[in-house]
């Protein structure tokens, strides 16, 4: 188990994620999960969850970061990323099949489906 001083410093050490540094902190970004470093804590954020702004990740999450580090916790995060995403997409089409039957948005939520899996495939074959 690793602390988040450690996934912290392993974070800025990787050399794919993308290293900042902000007004009160210092951070990095990789896959869609930021983590940063302010004088009185450290948290790891989320933006594939909260839309267009990063969410702070939930306990299940942290324990992917602290028992895999920032690399492996990344992927495991944005395979479960590729889950959520997956199960809202599915749950759009069924009520547009249900309701409305407009083929165009149904295409549409096919075709983003087939993107995400995709994606969730080429995460599981590189884990």
């Amino acid at each position: 188990m690793s602390s988040l001083d450690q996934i912290f410093s392993e974070a800025i050490s990787d050399k794919i994620s993308v290293v900042m540094t902000m007004p009160k902190g210092m951070g990095a970004i990789r896959m869609g999960f930021k983590i940063q470093r302010f004088s009185d804590r450290i948290e790891i954020l989320n933006m594939s969850k909260g839309g267009a702004y990063y969410k702070e990740c939930d306990e299940d999450e942290y324990k992917l970061f602290t028992n895999n580090g920032w690399a492996r916790g990344c992927v495991l995060g944005a395979i479960g990323n590729c889950v959520h995403k997956l199960s809202l997409i599915e749950e759009r089409i069924k009520k547009e099949v249900n309701t409305r039957k407009n083929d165009k948005h149904i295409k549409k939520l096919k075709g983003r489906r087939d993107t995400v899996l995709l994606k969730y495939a080429e995460l599981k074959l590189n884990q």
